[in-house]
């Protein structure tokens, strides 16, 4: 009897996981990267948010770094945009199925270079507007796997191939003499195989096995160069190779010098429009480089920041007026964090949700390996404010009707744009304040607000800063003071001051992190506890 139960519940289990495989088809089955392929999409699968779309988007990229990676690569479709790439056809005789073929080949329909394996194609299917994506709960399906944050990634049949071990990522920053590591593998054992190094005068044999499958080579760092690294295998009989270029930065012991007079933490805008001065306050940290958009994404010396006690900073010239840059520091040659000051950040993994009509323009960031990202714009149009404002004064702190608010609870579209076409109503309830729960950027894009992460920037999931600044402004004609409720006393570890000083093995900040205690002092877990202002249970700020 108990064998009969026990088959039951896993029958039920499973079956609807096996309902839920169908939402994804691939033809041919086992294709491979020089294969033209069909995927065809069940929107009356999953969350089912795609049925009756006249439209459906594939947005899709190929993973090339491993067999389970879920780095995206080489893009295909613009998140938001109905501009016919990526547009998907519905199936003959089939109202809610849709198809997109890749031809001739995967390789060729993405521009995949050959120096590249092709293991997984990852998509998100989407309306023309992006407001609505079909998929299907975090799991391993037998096409694939869905990811935590929803994305698709569909399997393909990699064939024999040579993977890279090490070095993973692109870049290394060392001392003299120090050793990089190179190492890879290959999928099946090897008649030859060989690592090649190119310093600059083309590529020459550095290691060689005849049998096996995994190679290794250590390479003294004598100089900053671009390595170009290049492994070779004959794998039944077939001659394989994959490649990748390395940089190699030499570090150059800090400069140290003073800040300039008013230079302030995070962005210092300058009067030319043109350069920025970045500050970052690092206590016990070695050294730090600045990185972004300015920089290819790529450390270099030039971009190397200068040392004042406790603070790097450095000037960033030659911006364009008015263009949105992206950038990180970069601390230790380990972590890469975003601008703990940043005024807006960008989120590889949350900001494609965010509907192109609440926030137009953000940022195409794909980077998932670097993190999230601070966004710094010279030549800004500064908000301008009502007239009336120069006359606004707050009501009497002692005779306020308060309304507390949480913008995605109170309107479907979580706009500060409609939040304001709405405040008639809530002047006709005889209310003169309006309390907004947390707006400062919080984890992911669904939250109450008390778990912040970047304490200056506004959470775009509501809109942009300056949304919020008109919301205030009307708030203000119609007589009725705006109250921020803001969180000082905690975070979690998606905030920049919690990662710099962060025990993973513990999952609790370190000793000496300068913002937050490693042992909670009171009796409930919330996030990481403020040492600086740990009895403050919540501020409110009259504006």
């Amino acid at each position: 009897m108990k064998q009969i139960i026990y088959f039951f519940w896993l029958l039920i289990l499973v079956l609807p996981n096996m309902g839920l495989c169908q939402i994804i088809t691939i033809d041919p089955i086992g294709a491979g990267d020089n294969d033209p392929v069909t995927i065809i999409f069940d929107a009356s699968q999953g969350n089912k948010e795609l049925i009756g779309e006249n439209k459906i988007y594939m947005h899709h990229v190929v993973v090339t770094d491993r067999p389970d990676g879920t780095d995206w690569k080489y893009v295909k479709g613009n998140w938001g945009a109905d501009d016919g790439i990526g547009l998907m056809t519905r199936v003959d005789g089939q109202h809610n199925k849709w198809k997109i073929s890749f031809t001739p080949n995967i390789r060729t329909y993405f521009n995949v270079p050959v120096s590249d394996n092709i293991y997984r194609i990852s998509c998100v299917f989407r309306s023309a507007d992006g407001n609505k994506k079909g998929t299907i709960p975090p799991g391993d399906y037998g096409w694939g796997t869905v990811t935590s944050n929803f994305d698709i990634y569909i399997n393909l049949d990699a064939g024999d191939y040579i993977q890279f071990n090490q070095p993973f990522n692109d870049f290394g920053i060392y001392n003299p003499n120090e050793k990089l590591t190179i190492q890879a593998t290959a999928s099946s054992n090897v008649s030859e195989m060989k690592i090649w190094l190119d310093q600059g005068n083309g590529f020459e044999t550095k290691a060689i096995i005849n049998s096996g499958k995994n190679i290794s080579y250590e390479y003294s760092i004598t100089q900053t160069e671009e390595l170009g690294i290049k492994i070779t295998a004959k794998i039944n009989g077939v001659d394989l190779q994959t490649e990748k270029s390395f940089d190699i930065l030499l570090k150059k012991p800090n400069i140290d010098e003073p800040r300039p007079t008013g230079t302030l933490q995070g962005v210092t805008y300058m009067p030319d429009e043109s350069s920025v001065r970045l500050c970052l306050l690092a206590p016990q940290k070695d050294y730090v480089y600045a990185v972004g958009d300015f920089s290819e994404w790529k450390v270099k010396e030039e971009f190397q920041m200068k040392k004042d006690g406790e603070f790097f900073w450095i000037d960033i010239h030659n911006l364009t007026p008015g263009k949105p840059y992206l950038y990180q520091f970069w601390i230790n040659g380990e972590l890469k964090i975003a601008d703990p000051y940043a005024h807006q950040i960008a989120d590889p993994w949350n900001d494609k949700w965010i509907e192109p009509e609440i926030f137009p323009n953000l940022p195409d960031y794909r980077k998932e390996e670097n993190g999230i990202a601070s966004v710094l714009q010279t030549g800004q149009i500064p908000y301008s404010w009502s007239a009336s404002e120069n006359e606004w004064k707050k009501p009497n702190v002692d005779h306020l009707v308060i309304y507390e608010l949480h913008i995605r609870d109170f309107l479907k579209s979580h706009s500060y744009k409609d939040l304001t076409d709405t405040l008639s109503y809530l002047k006709r309830l005889g209310i003169n304040a309006i309390e907004l729960m947390p707006i400062n950027e919080f984890e992911g894009n669904d939250s109450w607000g008390y778990n912040p992460s970047f304490y200056f920037a506004v959470d775009k999931y509501y809109g942009t800063k300056n949304d919020l600044k008109k919301f205030i402004d009307i708030a203000h004609q119609q007589g009725m003071a705006v109250i921020l409720d803001i969180v000082l006393n905690h975070a979690f570890g998606q905030s920049p001051m919690v990662q710099m000083y962060f025990d993973k093995s513990a999952n609790k900040p370190t000793g000496n992190n300068p913002w937050f205690y490693r042992e909670y002092v009171g009796p409930y877990d919330w996030g990481m506890i403020s040492t600086t202002i740990v009895n403050i249970q919540k501020t409110l700020l009259m504006m």
